[in-house]
């Protein structure tokens, strides 16, 4: 499991947590012959985004709209007319 504190094994039975945000940031990869089985619950709160920061993505859930983040715009881009319409 990789966390923003680093690397870390786990094992069958573990119970791991993450919080919202970029403190709950993670990965699974399973290094061993044997599938990896887990269970994911999750709070379903509507909109949720994701950040990939290893590909330069944004994945907006549950829709799954995967956007790249080098196409990042400022808030106002495209909004230099709005003075004439108000």
């Amino acid at each position: 499991m990789r966390t923003p504190e680093g690397i870390q094994s786990v094992k069958a039975g573990d119970v791991i947590f993450f919080e919202m945000g970029p403190d709950g940031a993670h990965q699974l990869k399973n290094n061993g012959t044997e599938p990896c089985k887990y269970v994911d619950i999750r709070t379903d709160l509507g909109m949720d985004v994701c950040d990939y920061p290893d590909s330069g993505k944004v994945n907006i859930l549950p829709d799954f709209e995967l956007y790249e983040t080098e196409n990042q715009v400022d808030y106002f881009h495209g909004e230099e007319k709005i003075k004439d319409i108000w």
